[in-house]
Formats: structure tokens, sequence, C-alpha cells
């Protein structure tokens, strides 16, 4: 639903990286941005991700710090 346009944040947790490799291209491809959440690129080990439009990815980095 990000890839197409239908949603602009989606965070998910206790994942890994079956769950999330094809995702993390599909999404990127689409113009938007797939980090954990502290903003790092996905990884092996990476449980948790946030992933955004693009244009949000900073803002809700911010909000998410707090």
């Amino acid at each position: 639903m990000l890839a197409r346009g239908a949603l602009d944040v989606v965070i998910e947790s206790d994942l890994n990286i079956l769950d999330i490799g094809a995702v993390t291209v599909i999404v990127r491809e689409a113009g938007g941005t797939f980090t954990d959440l502290e903003g790092a690129a996905v990884g092996l080990d990476t449980t948790s991700v946030l992933a955004t439009n693009g244009q949000l990815h900073a803002a809700v980095l911010e909000a998410l710090a707090r």
C-alpha cells in the first residue's frame, strides 16, 4: 500500500530479513525510504523498520526519537 501511494508511513516490528528483503526493494523503487527505526540501513539483524513515502522520513524519525 505504501509503494502505490495509499499510505505515507508504515512502522513494523518483530520482523526478520525474510519478511523485509523484497519489500525494501519495492519501496525504494517506488521512491520511498526504508530504514530501521534509527534511520540506519536495513541489515540481516534488523527487526523493526520504518518505511515512508520519502518526504516524511526525517520528520517521522525525529518524532520517534522524542
